[in-house]
């Protein structure tokens, strides 16, 4: 769940840059590398949980998502904490530019602001989704290893289940064949018995 909100977060910051910067700011590489980045860690975060949510709920058909799922999150875990590091080491220079550049990109005091107030927090919100991923790939590691032999082990015992109904079956028939059989041969020799024929005596006159 906290990954899945720290994602949302990723978006709704990269979507409020997109909005505020527009066009220009999308191609300029002093805050391009900040809008698509967070977008992008935000999208892949929701995927990665989304993948993750079908693998442990599913009966078995969707259980494969999880292991994409966790190399999802491996790249996300090492891509976000490589932008924290960024976010960290170019604040004065972002700041620099919301001040000198805000009015070319058509922001308003109170909308530079706001975009610090939102900066402020990316840098947390980057380690914690660093953290949140090692300690989800750390706990579904044993799960992940042990997906296809209990897939595997499943289908083995659908198969020896259908086995010993396919010989109680195959069982069953042939003792209905034998009991018809022997029906068949009791009767057969029951009425098929030569019958006794008795000589009539008649009285000559």
């Amino acid at each position: 769940m906290l990954d899945f909100l720290l994602g949302l977060t990723l978006c709704a910051f990269g979507f409020m840059l997109f909005d505020k910067l527009g066009s220009q700011g999308m191609t300029n590489p002093s805050v391009s590398w900040l809008c698509w980045l967070s977008t992008l860690i935000g999208v892949l975060l929701l995927l990665s949980c989304f993948m993750s949510a079908c693998g442990l709920n599913s009966s078995g058909s969707c259980r494969w998502c999880v292991t994409p799922s966790a190399y999802i999150g491996m790249l996300v875990g090492c891509m976000s904490l490589a932008m924290s590091v960024m976010v960290y080491a170019k604040k004065s220079t972002i700041y620099d530019h919301l001040n000198s550049s805000g009015g070319a990109y058509g922001l308003a005091p109170d909308e530079v602001a706001n975009i610090k107030a939102w900066y402020k927090w990316m840098g947390f919100v980057l380690l914690s989704s660093f953290l949140v991923e090692v300690m989800r790939c750390r706990a579904s590691a044993h799960y992940r290893k042990n997906v296809s032999r209990m897939d595997g082990e499943f289908d083995a015992l659908l198969a020896e289940e259908d086995k010993a109904y396919a010989d109680k079956m195959s069982g069953n028939k042939s003792a209905r064949a034998e009991k018809y059989d022997n029906l068949r041969d009791f009767y057969k020799q029951k009425y098929q018995a030569p019958i006794a024929v008795t000589g009539t005596s008649t009285n000559a006159f």
